[in-house]
């Protein structure tokens, strides 16, 4: 059979799937790898020789294959027969995530026990979160790299209708991969970890060298010589702009409280600045902004101001703050932080003032360690607001009272405010307040003192157990020295309380080397060189005590807490009338304290000089608290006695003054059961004072202020006894009265006791023992003689020694005393001169002139 053919057509030309095939036979093979990313050099070396054209070039034989297969497999024992894609699976992922997981844990808690052992920056712990963050996503995406791999290994590609081979994988993530794979592998990522971590921790440590070499940005102040160490410095009142003036004084002075942990700075204190003022001829109370900063920094040799302000923005506040020198007014360092309404103006202070710390080189380990402001203070702005303002009252304007009236509302404001209720019971103290009162204070600030740093919480748990119902001396003076071996500033307060304690045990020269030291630290702490005054007085040191007031009244000229000193100095020269006119001053002063201590002063110094009606005026004009009415009313009861000589009408009296003060009124801890029970016993009614006692003794079941108040019932007793012409049990009483509990003296009072045995022993007709203990009243020194002891006992301790001394035959010593004694009464009560008439009487029996010494 034959065909016809076309013309010029050869045969098959219709096939072309054979020119195709043979076509792809004459190209070269395309790279194994291009396929297979993860195929060992010589696999893929060994298979491209499989694929070559040339017969010659490739593998002869089977036996060749497999030489050159096992050649691979031992020529290179670290790598795996299988291709690395197809190693560990999905279980190498999980392995990974849960080294991932651990590490994360790791370096975050070695980075905030940096932060807190070694004091690294704050922004340390934030930064190796993100830098621990940002391995998760490189681990899974080298898992999915894995993922993709083993299917692209474990399947054959398909291929396209072109002949070009199609993976099982398709997706950019998947290119991606692919692309990726030659340059990414779990070892490669854990290595890339690692390597992350040490470059974060090598910038962590070119920030601290830069910060100790002072250099750049990082560098502190300290190390760049810009500031010096301790160096004083002052805080303006900050400006405010579109919100609330009264907001200024008090971020200042929360800037200032934060800045008061600091260990490397001395702020320059509210008194001293108020003092400056007075110097500049300016009041105490005069805002203090830049200017007037500046002024004061350079009067004082302040070396730099922290100025500062408070901008009211929607929603919140703006606050700024910048350190400059005094001198030229150079910015330092500024900072500027937010805070989101009112509670958040503390803890923006809180955070600047940190900042500042660590600006100026303080240890960022002890920065860190501070606890936030809030905690510290309070997290209300009006408690704070109160605070600062009671802070301010006492210690720029010395108006006592109305610091306490502003510790009251802020506490009243935030009950949680330990230091507040610390500063309450502190001013109530110095005001001479119930003790019901102190000891509330003081329980809340003790139980709320866990609050506080430690300096503070000590603090807190000394004056509790100094000053409360439950006091223990020895065991506040152990707080305080451990209040004492704590770092940094704050140290002089510490000193100066625990010499407090020390001086009720009558030691008074180690109280006073601790306020001197207190002095040596700040020079300028009144309440120091106040201490320091009294116990000179103590010692018999008035030319001391005038000197160290000279010195504070120059710093401190309007200070009343200062200018309360003066009448007990010329009062120790025996100056009565450089004394009246002292305390007639203090009583015309428009300080409520100042003026309450004087006419205090002014009525016991009239009935030093046997002038009842005065001083019953005067105690009036006082005023005071039913306790303390009741007190005043008693000691002139009793002078009425002494004084008169006789007790007629004394029982209505004081039976007439309890019904106008009644105990049902007043807290225990203030009610005066030894004082009244002492009252009836020297008007000659020890029946009386035993009832009181017994009534002491059922209302009182407190163990711990029975051991307390153990010491005064023993001298209560001892009165009762001398009434009841029990001179022995008189004077066992008073001798276990003036000791403790720790058995060490009960009280400041040196000359308190010889009164008490001089007394006994003269009812016990033991005329040379009461001698002996009436000149040991008499001249043993105490700064509160003027008010504690010689306004009922003085004049008369002169006229009984003048006729013990006539008894003896010693006319000398005689008319010494009586000399005196008329001296302290030449302008007594017209009843009371019958009395100094009978010693001038003496004096001419004995042949004495008065005018002789």
């Amino acid at each position: 059979m034959a065909y016809e053919m076309l013309a010029g057509q050869p045969p098959f030309a219709n096939r072309t799937p054979h020119r195709l095939m043979a076509a792809h036979m004459a190209e070269p093979p395309r790279p194994v790898q291009e396929l297979r990313a993860d195929t060992s050099p010589a696999l893929a070396a060994l298979v491209m020789r499989c694929l070559e054209k040339d017969a010659a070039a490739r593998p002869q034989s089977a036996a060749e294959v497999l030489a050159s297969l096992d050649a691979m497999s031992t020529s290179d024992p670290g790598r795996a027969a299988m291709p690395a894609a197809l190693l560990g699976g999905p279980r190498m992922f999980w392995k990974a995530l849960g080294v991932y997981a651990v590490a994360f844990i790791a370096v975050a808690v070695l980075a905030q026990a940096a932060i807190v052992g070694i004091g690294l920056p704050g922004w340390v712990f934030p930064g190796a979160f993100i830098v621990m963050a940002l391995g998760l996503p490189v681990i899974l995406f080298t898992a999915h790299r894995q993922r993709v791999l083993r299917r692209t290994v474990t399947q054959s590609p398909s291929f396209t209708p072109g002949g070009t081979p199609s993976l099982p994988t398709n997706g950019t993530m998947a290119a991606l991969a692919i692309r990726a794979s030659p340059h990414v592998s779990w070892r490669k990522t854990m290595l890339g970890g690692v390597w992350a971590v040490a470059v974060f921790a090598v910038l962590v440590g070119g920030f601290m060298l830069l910060r100790a070499l002072g250099m750049g940005p990082a560098g502190s102040l300290l190390a760049a010589g810009t500031f010096s160490a301790k160096a004083p410095v002052l805080i303006t009142d900050f400006a405010t702009a579109n919100t609330d003036s009264s907001l200024g004084p008090v971020v200042s002075d929360a800037v200032r409280a934060g800045l008061g942990q600091s260990k490397i700075i001395s702020l320059m204190a509210p008194a001293l600045i108020a003092s400056t003022l007075k110097l500049m001829g300016r009041p105490a109370t005069t805002r203090v902004d830049l200017p007037v900063a500046r002024e004061v920094a350079q009067r004082e040799g302040v070396q730099a101001i922290v100025d500062g302000g408070v901008t009211g923005v929607p929603g919140g506040y703006i606050l700024t703050l910048r350190l400059v020198t005094a001198d030229s007014g150079v910015e330092l360092a500024p900072f500027r932080e937010t805070a989101d309404g009112p509670r958040g103006l503390i803890d923006a202070a809180d955070k600047i003032a940190r900042a500042l710390r660590e600006k100026i080189g303080e240890s960022l380990r002890e920065v860190q360690a501070t606890p936030p402001l809030a905690r510290e203070t309070t997290s209300s702005l009006q408690a704070l607001r109160l605070f600062n303002a009671g802070t301010r009252f006492t210690n720029m304007a010395g108006e006592l009272q109305q610091g306490v009236a502003s510790d009251r509302q802020a506490v009243a404001v935030d009950s949680t405010f330990a230091q507040a209720w610390s500063n309450l019971a502190l001013g109530l103290v110095n005001l001479g307040a119930s003790q019901a009162s102190i000891d509330s204070a003081l329980e809340h600030a003790y139980r709320l003192r866990v609050r506080l740093p430690d300096r503070e919480r000590l603090n807190i748990e000394g004056a509790y157990y100094e000053l409360g119902s439950h006091r223990d001396r020895l065991r506040a003076i152990e707080i305080y020295k451990e209040e004492t071996r704590l770092p940094g500033a704050g140290l002089a307060p510490a000193l100066g309380n625990m010499g407090e304690v020390l001086r009720t045990m009558r030691l008074y020269a180690r109280a006073e080397s601790l306020d001197v030291r207190g002095l040596q630290i700040d020079s300028d702490r009144a309440i120091a060189a106040v201490n320091v005054i009294e116990l000179e007085l103590d010692r018999g040191g008035v030319d001391s005590a005038a000197a160290m007031y000279g010195i504070m009244h120059r710093r401190h000229p309007a200070s009343p807490v200062l200018a309360v000193q003066t009448p007990f100095i010329t009062y120790a020269r025996g100056d009565l009338g450089g004394t009246r006119r002292l305390a007639d001053s203090l009583a015309g002063t428009s300080n409520d304290v100042a003026r309450s201590y004087g006419l205090a002063y002014g009525a016991d110094l009239s009935l030093i000089q046997g002038q009842l009606g005065r001083a019953a005026q005067q105690y009036a004009q006082a005023g005071g608290d039913a306790v303390a009415s009741l007190v005043d009313s008693l000691t002139l009861i009793t002078a009425s006695t002494w004084f008169r000589n006789t007790n007629a009408g004394a029982a209505a009296r004081i039976a007439g003054t309890l019904a106008r003060y009644p105990f049902t009124t007043m807290a225990l801890a203030d009610r005066p059961y030894f004082a009244v029970a002492t009252a009836w016993a020297r008007i000659g009614k020890p029946d009386r004072a035993e009832a009181t006692i017994a009534a002491y003794r059922s209302a009182v079941t407190d163990t711990a202020m029975l051991r307390v108040q153990g010491a005064a019932l023993h001298t209560a007793l001892g009165e009762i006894a001398l009434a009841e012409h029990h001179a022995d049990r008189a004077l066992s009483e008073f001798r276990q009265g003036d000791t403790a509990y720790d058995q060490r003296p009960a009280t400041e009072c040196a000359p308190c006791l010889p009164l008490e045995l001089a007394r006994a022993f003269d009812a016990a007709g033991q005329a040379d023992s009461a001698i002996a203990q009436y000149e040991t009243f008499i001249a043993t020194p105490y700064y509160n003689r003027l008010v504690e002891v010689d306004p009922l006992a003085l004049a008369l301790a002169h006229e009984r020694l003048g006729e013990l001394y006539e008894a003896r035959g010693d006319a000398a010593r005689a008319a010494a005393r009586d000399q005196r004694f008329i001296a302290l009464w030449a302008n007594a009560d017209a009843d009371l001169q019958p009395r100094v008439a009978q010693a001038r009487q003496r004096l001419a029996a004995l042949g004495a002139h008065e005018g002789s010494q």
